[in-house]
């Protein structure tokens, strides 16, 4: 059986304790099992007061700049283990262009907010507009 893919939330991994509700992702072109996903016992009221309190106030710390960078982090992340995202978006049935158009367009975007960032806001926590 395949296992269940685990969630990071309020700061550390979670696997559901229990098999119940856990739904079964197929590959789209042969029906291979590939992974089980589930969302039972995820505290979800604590991940929303968890981001809202420990995230907020650790991102709130950051400058602009200091935020920009960090999704520059994120994109050089996800341009490093690109040839994973296309295998896996290969088995939802995905053609390459499709898969093309999510992964190299969403990986831009967070290059782009990066740089505007950078370029655009000041290096300090607050910005005033107006």
């Amino acid at each position: 059986m395949t296992t269940i893919i685990p969630s990071y939330i309020q700061g550390s991994w979670f696997t559901p304790e229990t098999d119940a509700g856990a739904r079964l992702v197929r590959d789209a072109a042969t029906g291979e099992p590939i992974a089980r996903v589930s969302s039972a016992g995820l505290d979800l009221a604590g991940a929303l007061h968890y981001a809202r309190t420990v995230g907020q106030a650790s991102l709130g710390q950051l400058t602009f700049h200091e935020r920009a960078l960090l999704l520059k982090q994120m994109a050089q992340a996800l341009t490093a283990r690109k040839s994973e995202l296309y295998e896996l978006s290969s088995r939802t049935g995905a053609t390459k262009n499709d898969s093309m158009v999510d992964i190299d367009g969403g990986i831009g975007v967070l290059f782009t907010y990066s740089s505007k960032g950078r370029r655009e806001m000041p290096n300090t926590t607050v910005y005033l507009d107006g």
